[in-house]
């Protein structure tokens, strides 16, 4: 299964007609025209309940706020894995990384993501 990712992701997108993340080490982002995007955010602590919600309440917000869900569906999975990364540096170990203690990680990723892309405009 795990070296079929791609392929399936696609064929499961082109039958439901949606968008569709692909949860794993290196997750895939499929969008309805079947391109794919592969985010590499993210540590072992995501393999925890509760993880997903997580996930869910960020996707929910980021495509609200745009017009092109594709992007925003990657640009939450990547904030999503960016915080547990965060999470991980802040010496929170991988194994011990609950759900409500990645969500406090949110903002701090998301203001690292602006503080970047301000300098990037400079």
């Amino acid at each position: 299964m795990n070296k079929h990712r791609f392929s399936l992701s696609r064929k499961y997108v082109r039958e439901m007609k949606c968008h569709l993340v692909l949860k794993g080490p290196n997750t895939i982002c499929t969008a309805p025209d079947e391109n794919q995007a592969v985010l590499t955010t993210g540590n072992a602590g995501l393999a925890k309940g509760g993880s997903g919600d997580t996930l869910t309440g960020i996707l929910l917000g980021q495509v609200m706020q745009a017009e092109n869900t594709a992007d925003m569906v990657n640009n939450a999975v990547f904030l999503h894995g960016y915080a547990a990364d965060l999470a991980v540096q802040d010496k929170e170990t991988d194994y011990s990384l609950r759900a409500s203690k990645l969500a406090a990680y949110i903002p701090k990723a998301i203001k690292s993501v602006q503080l970047y892309q301000d300098s990037r405009r400079r």
